[in-house]
């Protein structure tokens, strides 16, 4: 999903936000939709249950990678559950859609 790339010369540490843009949209199809996210290497990786869950009602995943020193971290969508309203779109609202957009944030810390 996403990719996060420091610098190879900096040892701080950064916060990682994902956010959700589009849940008024996938509110017009789904019931719920939750996806868990997960950020190896992230102090919260480290914690049970080691992802968090970004659904419609919160909208973000925050991570923190603390001491780091170069490398890559990789996002990926671990799992999750949806429940659309129907399987007819013709009794979805008017703008829906199914497909999440999410937009990801890295400041250093």
């Amino acid at each position: 999903m996403f990719d996060i790339t420091p610098n190879a010369a900096y040892t701080g540490g950064v916060q990682v936000g994902i956010y959700l843009t589009n849940a008024a949209n996938l509110t017009r199809a789904y019931k719920y939709i939750n996806m868990k996210l997960y950020l190896e290497g992230s102090e919260e990786a480290g914690k049970t249950p080691g992802y968090q869950l970004m659904n419609l009602q919160n909208g973000i995943a925050i991570f923190n990678l603390v001491g780091i020193s170069g490398g890559s971290y990789t996002f990926p969508v671990t799992g999750g559950t949806y429940q659309l309203f129907s399987r007819e779109i013709s009794e979805w609202e008017a703008g829906w859609t199914v497909t999440p957009e999410l937009y990801c944030e890295a400041e250093q810390r």
